[in-house]
Protein backbone atom coordinates (compact mmCIF):
# COMPACT_ATOMS: atom_id res chain seq x y z
CA UNK A 1 0.00 0.00 0.00
CA UNK A 2 1.10 3.40 -0.50
CA UNK A 3 0.04 6.65 1.23
CA UNK A 4 0.75 10.49 1.32
CA UNK A 5 2.22 11.85 4.23
CA UNK A 6 1.36 15.45 5.03
CA UNK A 7 5.73 15.70 6.40
CA UNK A 8 6.95 15.90 2.53
CA UNK A 9 6.98 12.32 2.41
CA UNK A 10 5.42 9.45 0.21
CA UNK A 11 5.53 6.39 1.84
CA UNK A 12 5.24 2.55 1.11
CA UNK A 13 4.24 -0.60 3.27
CA UNK A 14 4.07 -4.06 2.92
CA UNK A 15 1.28 -6.66 3.73
CA UNK A 16 3.97 -7.67 6.26
CA UNK A 17 4.41 -3.97 7.65
CA UNK A 18 7.84 -2.89 6.20
CA UNK A 19 8.00 0.91 5.69
CA UNK A 20 9.71 2.45 2.83
CA UNK A 21 9.82 6.08 2.50
CA UNK A 22 10.32 8.36 -0.45
CA UNK A 23 11.01 12.45 -0.92
CA UNK A 24 12.11 14.99 -2.87
CA UNK A 25 12.90 18.65 -2.37
CA UNK A 26 9.78 19.71 -4.70
CA UNK A 27 7.82 17.80 -2.32
CA UNK A 28 5.37 20.13 -0.18
CA UNK A 29 2.21 18.87 1.98
CA UNK A 30 1.31 15.61 -0.14
CA UNK A 31 -2.10 14.74 0.65
CA UNK A 32 -3.97 11.95 -1.43
CA UNK A 33 -2.47 9.01 -3.70
CA UNK A 34 -4.07 6.99 -5.83
CA UNK A 35 -3.27 4.09 -8.46
CA UNK A 36 -2.72 5.54 -12.03
CA UNK A 37 -3.07 3.47 -15.19
CA UNK A 38 0.56 3.13 -16.26
CA UNK A 39 1.85 1.48 -13.36
CA UNK A 40 3.15 4.27 -11.51
CA UNK A 41 1.15 6.04 -8.11
CA UNK A 42 0.29 9.88 -8.64
CA UNK A 43 -0.70 12.09 -5.62
CA UNK A 44 -1.92 15.48 -5.05
CA UNK A 45 0.58 18.32 -3.61
CA UNK A 46 0.39 21.45 -1.80
CA UNK A 47 0.67 23.09 -5.58
CA UNK A 48 1.45 20.02 -7.59
CA UNK A 49 0.85 16.85 -8.53
CA UNK A 50 3.31 14.46 -8.89
CA UNK A 51 4.09 10.55 -10.17
CA UNK A 52 6.29 8.03 -8.32
CA UNK A 53 7.44 4.57 -9.71
CA UNK A 54 7.88 1.36 -7.78
CA UNK A 55 11.25 2.18 -7.43
CA UNK A 56 10.49 5.09 -5.58
CA UNK A 57 11.49 7.72 -8.57
CA UNK A 58 9.47 10.90 -7.85
CA UNK A 59 8.44 13.41 -11.08
CA UNK A 60 6.42 16.71 -10.09
CA UNK A 61 4.13 18.50 -12.61
CA UNK A 62 3.75 21.93 -12.23
CA UNK A 63 1.05 24.31 -13.70
CA UNK A 64 -0.65 27.73 -13.52
CA UNK A 65 -4.37 26.20 -12.59
CA UNK A 66 -3.05 23.28 -9.80
CA UNK A 67 -4.07 25.42 -6.94
CA UNK A 68 -4.35 23.48 -3.64
CA UNK A 69 -5.08 19.95 -5.02
CA UNK A 70 -7.06 18.33 -2.56
CA UNK A 71 -7.75 14.84 -3.92
CA UNK A 72 -6.75 12.68 -6.88
CA UNK A 73 -8.14 9.21 -9.29
CA UNK A 74 -7.97 7.63 -12.08
CA UNK A 75 -10.88 8.28 -14.52
CA UNK A 76 -12.49 5.84 -17.05
CA UNK A 77 -10.23 8.10 -19.93
CA UNK A 78 -7.07 6.98 -18.93
CA UNK A 79 -5.87 10.31 -17.28
CA UNK A 80 -5.91 11.54 -13.42
CA UNK A 81 -8.30 13.56 -12.05
CA UNK A 82 -8.19 15.79 -9.17
CA UNK A 83 -9.48 18.96 -7.34
CA UNK A 84 -8.25 21.84 -6.83
CA UNK A 85 -9.69 23.90 -3.72
CA UNK A 86 -7.53 26.76 -4.34
CA UNK A 87 -9.17 28.16 -7.16
CA UNK A 88 -12.48 26.33 -7.65
CA UNK A 89 -11.53 23.78 -10.28
CA UNK A 90 -11.78 20.14 -11.47
CA UNK A 91 -8.28 19.26 -12.88
CA UNK A 92 -7.15 16.39 -15.18
CA UNK A 93 -3.79 15.45 -16.00
CA UNK A 94 -2.34 12.64 -18.48
CA UNK A 95 0.38 9.96 -17.81
CA UNK A 96 2.29 12.21 -20.07
CA UNK A 97 2.08 14.94 -17.98
CA UNK A 98 -0.33 17.37 -19.76
CA UNK A 99 -2.37 19.47 -17.67
CA UNK A 100 -6.39 20.75 -18.21
CA UNK A 101 -8.27 22.22 -15.50
CA UNK A 102 -12.42 23.06 -15.30
CA UNK A 103 -13.97 25.82 -13.78
CA UNK A 104 -17.85 24.56 -14.36
CA UNK A 105 -20.20 26.89 -12.57
CA UNK A 106 -21.28 25.47 -9.31
CA UNK A 107 -17.71 24.00 -8.36
CA UNK A 108 -16.60 25.91 -5.47
CA UNK A 109 -14.14 24.82 -2.99
CA UNK A 110 -13.92 21.27 -4.32
CA UNK A 111 -12.23 18.58 -1.95
CA UNK A 112 -13.27 14.74 -2.33
CA UNK A 113 -13.14 13.08 -6.20
CA UNK A 114 -14.03 9.85 -7.08
CA UNK A 115 -14.68 7.86 -10.56
CA UNK A 116 -18.43 6.98 -10.81
CA UNK A 117 -19.60 3.60 -11.98
CA UNK A 118 -21.36 6.05 -14.84
CA UNK A 119 -17.49 6.69 -16.86
CA UNK A 120 -17.82 10.55 -15.10
CA UNK A 121 -16.09 12.14 -12.16
CA UNK A 122 -18.44 12.89 -8.97
CA UNK A 123 -16.82 14.53 -6.89
CA UNK A 124 -17.89 17.24 -3.16
CA UNK A 125 -18.15 20.86 -3.09
CA UNK A 126 -17.59 22.03 0.63
CA UNK A 127 -18.37 25.67 -0.24
CA UNK A 128 -21.42 25.61 -1.16
CA UNK A 129 -23.08 22.55 0.09
CA UNK A 130 -23.46 20.31 -3.33
CA UNK A 131 -22.27 17.20 -5.20
CA UNK A 132 -20.64 17.80 -8.51
CA UNK A 133 -20.24 15.52 -11.57
CA UNK A 134 -18.47 15.83 -14.33
CA UNK A 135 -17.92 13.96 -17.80
CA UNK A 136 -14.50 13.00 -19.39
CA UNK A 137 -15.03 15.71 -21.78
CA UNK A 138 -16.01 18.52 -19.48
CA UNK A 139 -19.37 18.48 -19.12
CA UNK A 140 -20.65 19.43 -15.04
CA UNK A 141 -23.76 19.26 -13.24
CA UNK A 142 -24.32 19.77 -9.53
CA UNK A 143 -26.92 18.74 -7.07
CA UNK A 144 -27.78 20.25 -4.52
CA UNK A 145 -30.14 17.85 -2.95
CA UNK A 146 -33.13 18.88 -0.24
CA UNK A 147 -32.90 20.39 3.26
CA UNK A 148 -29.61 19.20 4.91
CA UNK A 149 -28.96 16.09 2.80
CA UNK A 150 -25.83 17.67 1.92
CA UNK A 151 -23.80 19.86 4.23
CA UNK A 152 -19.92 20.55 4.14
CA UNK A 153 -18.90 17.38 2.05
CA UNK A 154 -15.82 16.08 2.15
CA UNK A 155 -14.90 12.82 1.09
CA UNK A 156 -16.62 10.73 -1.50
CA UNK A 157 -16.61 7.39 -3.04
CA UNK A 158 -18.59 4.68 -4.95
CA UNK A 159 -20.55 2.24 -3.20
CA UNK A 160 -21.19 -1.21 -3.78
CA UNK A 161 -24.69 -0.63 -5.07
CA UNK A 162 -24.07 1.93 -7.81
CA UNK A 163 -24.69 5.18 -5.97
CA UNK A 164 -21.85 7.39 -4.76
CA UNK A 165 -21.80 7.73 -1.15
CA UNK A 166 -19.96 10.98 0.63
CA UNK A 167 -19.46 12.04 4.50
CA UNK A 168 -21.10 15.22 5.47
CA UNK A 169 -19.10 16.70 8.01
CA UNK A 170 -21.35 19.32 9.48
CA UNK A 171 -24.59 17.66 9.98
CA UNK A 172 -22.94 14.29 10.74
CA UNK A 173 -24.43 12.29 8.36
CA UNK A 174 -23.53 9.92 5.69
CA UNK A 175 -25.09 10.83 2.56
CA UNK A 176 -25.98 8.60 -0.75
CA UNK A 177 -26.44 10.33 -4.72
CA UNK A 178 -27.84 7.95 -7.29
CA UNK A 179 -25.87 8.45 -10.62
CA UNK A 180 -30.11 10.41 -11.85
CA UNK A 181 -28.81 12.64 -9.14
CA UNK A 182 -31.45 11.89 -6.50
CA UNK A 183 -30.10 12.50 -3.07
CA UNK A 184 -30.25 10.84 0.48
CA UNK A 185 -28.82 11.07 4.07
CA UNK A 186 -28.60 8.65 6.85
CA UNK A 187 -28.12 10.18 10.63
CA UNK A 188 -26.72 8.40 13.56
CA UNK A 189 -25.36 9.77 17.64
CA UNK A 190 -22.73 7.78 16.90
CA UNK A 191 -21.34 9.84 13.50
CA UNK A 192 -19.28 12.70 14.43
CA UNK A 193 -17.80 15.15 12.18
CA UNK A 194 -17.04 11.86 9.37
CA UNK A 195 -14.72 12.37 6.49
CA UNK A 196 -12.94 10.05 4.74
CA UNK A 197 -15.40 7.27 3.48
CA UNK A 198 -14.39 4.01 1.42
CA UNK A 199 -16.32 1.03 0.32
CA UNK A 200 -15.19 -2.13 2.35
CA UNK A 201 -15.46 -5.78 1.20
CA UNK A 202 -18.08 -6.66 2.96
CA UNK A 203 -20.46 -4.68 0.66
CA UNK A 204 -20.43 -1.58 3.11
CA UNK A 205 -19.07 1.84 3.75
CA UNK A 206 -16.47 2.29 5.96
CA UNK A 207 -15.87 6.01 7.35
CA UNK A 208 -13.60 7.87 10.15
CA UNK A 209 -14.97 10.24 12.10
CA UNK A 210 -13.24 13.15 14.03
CA UNK A 211 -14.02 11.76 17.56
CA UNK A 212 -11.07 8.89 16.80
CA UNK A 213 -13.59 6.39 15.97
CA UNK A 214 -14.41 4.25 11.94
CA UNK A 215 -18.16 3.60 11.55
CA UNK A 216 -19.94 1.11 8.96
CA UNK A 217 -22.54 1.70 7.34
CA UNK A 218 -24.69 -0.45 4.96
CA UNK A 219 -24.88 0.27 1.38
CA UNK A 220 -26.10 -3.32 -0.19
CA UNK A 221 -29.67 -3.28 1.14
CA UNK A 222 -30.29 -6.67 3.44
CA UNK A 223 -33.03 -8.68 4.02
CA UNK A 224 -34.60 -10.83 6.77
CA UNK A 225 -38.04 -12.47 7.16
CA UNK A 226 -38.85 -14.73 10.40
CA UNK A 227 -40.33 -17.19 10.81
CA UNK A 228 -38.36 -18.57 8.06
CA UNK A 229 -40.84 -21.45 7.03
CA UNK A 230 -44.59 -22.41 7.53
CA UNK A 231 -47.69 -22.96 5.35
CA UNK A 232 -50.04 -21.34 3.71
CA UNK A 233 -50.79 -18.07 5.52
CA UNK A 234 -48.08 -17.91 8.00
CA UNK A 235 -47.78 -14.37 9.96
CA UNK A 236 -44.55 -12.90 8.43
CA UNK A 237 -42.16 -10.08 9.04
CA UNK A 238 -40.15 -8.69 7.16
CA UNK A 239 -36.98 -6.30 7.88
CA UNK A 240 -34.31 -4.78 6.06
CA UNK A 241 -31.76 -2.13 6.03
CA UNK A 242 -30.07 -0.13 3.03
CA UNK A 243 -33.23 1.85 1.83
CA UNK A 244 -33.19 6.04 1.14
CA UNK A 245 -34.79 7.30 4.42
CA UNK A 246 -38.35 8.09 3.72
CA UNK A 247 -39.21 6.02 0.42
CA UNK A 248 -41.98 3.09 0.34
CA UNK A 249 -40.41 -0.15 0.55
CA UNK A 250 -42.60 -2.66 -1.20
CA UNK A 251 -42.11 -6.24 -0.06
CA UNK A 252 -43.63 -9.59 -2.61
CA UNK A 253 -43.82 -13.33 -2.39
CA UNK A 254 -42.91 -15.42 -5.42
CA UNK A 255 -45.44 -17.85 -5.84
CA UNK A 256 -43.40 -20.41 -8.70
CA UNK A 257 -46.85 -20.08 -10.64
CA UNK A 258 -47.23 -18.94 -13.96
CA UNK A 259 -50.35 -17.02 -12.56
CA UNK A 260 -49.78 -15.37 -10.81
CA UNK A 261 -45.84 -15.36 -10.58
CA UNK A 262 -45.83 -12.82 -7.55
CA UNK A 263 -48.38 -11.70 -4.75
CA UNK A 264 -48.08 -8.77 -2.56
CA UNK A 265 -47.18 -9.11 0.96
CA UNK A 266 -46.94 -5.67 2.80
CA UNK A 267 -45.51 -2.59 2.54
CA UNK A 268 -43.62 0.55 4.85
CA UNK A 269 -41.77 3.65 4.65
CA UNK A 270 -38.52 3.60 5.49
CA UNK A 271 -37.53 5.48 8.38
CA UNK A 272 -34.33 7.81 8.61
CA UNK A 273 -31.59 5.21 9.33
CA UNK A 274 -32.98 2.87 6.05
CA UNK A 275 -34.34 0.59 7.71
CA UNK A 276 -37.44 -0.90 7.30
CA UNK A 277 -40.44 -3.41 8.74
CA UNK A 278 -43.53 -4.84 7.85
CA UNK A 279 -45.98 -7.31 8.63
CA UNK A 280 -48.62 -9.56 7.23
CA UNK A 281 -48.99 -12.91 6.11
CA UNK A 282 -48.04 -15.00 2.90
CA UNK A 283 -50.99 -15.85 1.05
CA UNK A 284 -53.55 -18.25 1.79
CA UNK A 285 -54.24 -19.01 -2.01
CA UNK A 286 -51.96 -19.19 -4.76
CA UNK A 287 -49.19 -19.44 -2.58
CA UNK A 288 -47.69 -22.62 -4.74
CA UNK A 289 -46.01 -25.72 -4.22
CA UNK A 290 -44.36 -26.79 -1.16
CA UNK A 291 -40.79 -25.81 -1.06
CA UNK A 292 -38.42 -22.70 -1.35
CA UNK A 293 -40.06 -19.47 -2.37
CA UNK A 294 -38.14 -16.03 -2.53
CA UNK A 295 -39.44 -12.92 -0.70
CA UNK A 296 -38.22 -9.92 -2.57
CA UNK A 297 -37.80 -5.98 -1.05
CA UNK A 298 -38.03 -3.40 -3.67
CA UNK A 299 -37.67 0.62 -2.63
CA UNK A 300 -39.75 2.61 -5.14
CA UNK A 301 -37.68 5.71 -5.12
CA UNK A 302 -34.24 4.45 -4.68
CA UNK A 303 -34.73 0.92 -6.95
CA UNK A 304 -32.79 -0.81 -4.40
CA UNK A 305 -33.75 -4.23 -4.34
CA UNK A 306 -32.71 -7.47 -1.80
CA UNK A 307 -34.29 -10.74 -1.89
CA UNK A 308 -34.49 -13.56 0.70
CA UNK A 309 -36.32 -17.16 1.10
CA UNK A 310 -39.48 -18.51 3.02
CA UNK A 311 -39.83 -22.40 2.81
CA UNK A 312 -43.35 -23.52 1.93
CA UNK A 313 -44.58 -26.33 4.34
Amino acid sequence: MWFADMDQIIGRITTGGTISTYTDPGLEVPSSITAGPDGNMWFADQATVGRITPSGRITLYHDSSISTPSEIVAGSDGALWFTNSGNNTVGRITTSGTVTHYAGTGIDDPVGITAGPDGALWFTNNGNNSIGRITTAGVVTNYTGTGTDIDEPIDITTGPDGALWFTNYDNNSIGRITTAGVVSSFSDPSIDNSEGITAGPDGALWFTNIDNSIGRITAVPQISVSPISGPPGTPVTVSGEGYSPGELVTVAYKTGLSSPESVAVCSSTASPDGSFSCTDSIPTSDAGADGTHKIKEKGTTSLAKAATTFTLT
